[in-house]
Parts: structure tokens; C-alpha cells; sequence
């Protein structure tokens, strides 16, 4: 009886683990597919988002602290001819920037770094997509990278050229005559300010020659 009992004490309890075992499988199936979806979820919010910034018209890009872009959309790599993936791990520098210009963009992205406060850029001289020299408002602010928890500075900026050139233009008219495109007297007065001011502030004389057409 003893050995019956045994005999029967490892069936259920065999039982009791093929059961558990099934279980044990359809529970990870279903986790698998759970996380099936979720991956698909996160790969189509990942392509959307992809898809928003290459829409912007402007020229979006991310480095890390080391200076290495981690991000750039098509705008900004189309500058480069490169698809965007290609501008990953690269630096300014591998691009054309000089030693001194990459020694600038690493101070400033230092400094967004060591305060937590945003850069703001009004007017800087960039290449536009087609290769021509532009004119670019910039924005830069802090973040951190989710995969890695690593300070990171993202950067977007905006084609201002046309508007530069407007102003431009404006800011000539208002200097200089219509007709003969020769300094009026605003900019005379304008440039004479500031060299008296130049003058008080080193002591130094200063000689003005006029002559009457």
C-alpha cells in the first residue's frame, strides 16, 4: 500500500507540474505577444516622430557631451549629403567646421550642460541645404538621454536668411541716399557717435574733414 500510495503521490504531483508547466507557457506566450506589441507600438511612435521632425523646416539636431552628434534630421544632413543615420557619431569638425569653430560649439554646449539653461543664438552665419551661406536663429537646450541617462544638448534652428536680408535692406535705405546710394547724413551722425565715443573713452583726438560738393 505504501508503495501504492507513493506511486500515486508522484502521479498527481507530476501531474500537478505538467499543469503548471502548461501554464507556465501560455502565461509567456502571452508576455511574448505583449511585448511584441509593445515593440511595434514604440517602433511606430518612433517612425512618427521621425517623420514629424524631417517635416520641420528647420534644421534639428542632438550631441552628446562629448560633442558626437547623436541626432540630425534630413534637413540638417541633406547640408552634409549624407542621410541622417550617416550624421550619428560623427562631430562638427568631420564635417568642415575649423578647430576654432568646434572649440566654440563645445564651450557653448559645456555651458548649457553645467547651468541647465537654454542657449538662444539671434542671428549666425550657416550653410543652407543647397550648399549657399544663410543666416540661422538657434536654440539650444539640455536633455538627457532616456537609453542612457547621459547628458545630451538638443539643437533646432531656423532659417532666417530672407528676413536677414529684409532688414538688411531696410537698414541701407535708411543710411544712404535713394539715388546716388551715397551715406546720408544718419549714418554720418551714426559713425561720428561712436568715434567721439571712441575718442572720450582712450583720449584720443580725433580730426573731421568736411568738404562741400
Amino acid at each position: 500500500m505504501a508503495a501504492i500510495a507513493a506511486a500515486a503521490a508522484f502521479l498527481v504531483s507530476a501531474a500537478w507540474f505538467r499543469i503548471r508547466l502548461r501554464r507556465l507557457r501560455r502565461d509567456l506566450q502571452v508576455r511574448e505577444s505583449e511585448l511584441v506589441a509593445l515593440s511595434g507600438r514604440l517602433q511606430k511612435q518612433a517612425d512618427h516622430l521621425r517623420r514629424v521632425i524631417d517635416t520641420v523646416p528647420a534644421y534639428i539636431y542632438a550631441k552628446d557631451d562629448s560633442g558626437h552628434f547623436i541626432l540630425a534630421n534630413r534637413l540638417f544632413a541633406r547640408v552634409f549629403g549624407v542621410e541622417p543615420e550617416q550624421v550619428e557619431g560623427k562631430t562638427n569638425e568631420d564635417y568642415g567646421a575649423t578647430p576654432k569653430e568646434t572649440a566654440r560649439f563645445m564651450e557653448e554646449d559645456r555651458e548649457i550642460l553645467r547651468t541647465g539653461k537654454p542657449l538662444f543664438v539671434p542671428e549666425e552665419r550657416a550653410p543652407r541645404p543647397d550648399g549657399s551661406p544663410g543666416w540661422f536663429q538657434t536654440t539650444k537646450i539640455p536633455y538627457r538621454l532616456p537609453d542612457r541617462d547621459a547628458p545630451a544638448v538638443l539643437g533646432v534652428s531656423i532659417d532666417i536668411t530672407e528676413r536677414h536680408e529684409q532688414a538688411e535692406t531696410l537698414r541701407r535705405m535708411a543710411q544712404h541716399d535713394v539715388l546716388t546710394g551715397l551715406p546720408n547724413r544718419a549714418l554720418f551722425s551714426e559713425l561720428l557717435g561712436k568715434a567721439l565715443a571712441v575718442t572720450r573713452r582712450e583720449k584720443k583726438k580725433l580730426a573731421l574733414l568736411y568738404i562741400d560738393l
